[in-house]
């Protein structure tokens, strides 16, 4: 990320998150760039739950179910608690990923 940012890391974890988000929403759909968003951030900060979750969401889209239950598991194991399907904006797809997978809807 650019120096925009002033190098700390919590923010560009954020900026990283924020790119995610929106290039895997509709009408873009573009979860390549999501994905490498999310994976900038994971460099950053390993244990950002919401990094992991949408990370498992892009996953799932590109027909990587394996690795999204396990990228799920470990943000569930960071988080601690079940997600709420309806907060699109932590994790705007999570959802219709996770009906995609075969998995329900918790």
């Amino acid at each position: 990320a650019s120096d925009f940012i002033n190098d700390d890391p919590a923010l560009k974890v954020a900026y990283f998150l924020a790119n995610a988000r929106y290039a895997m929403k509709p009408p873009f759909f573009n979860f390549a760039q999501a994905k490498w968003n999310l994976e900038e951030a994971l460099k950053l900060d390993e244990n950002n739950w919401e990094t992991w979750v949408n990370l498992a969401t892009v996953s799932f889209f590109l027909d990587d179910s394996v690795r999204g239950k396990e990228q799920l598991a470990r943000a569930y194991r960071l988080r601690g608690r079940r997600f709420d399907l309806d907060d699109r904006a932590a994790h705007p797809l999570l959802r219709e990923a996770l009906e995609r997978a075969g998995l329900g809807t918790q």
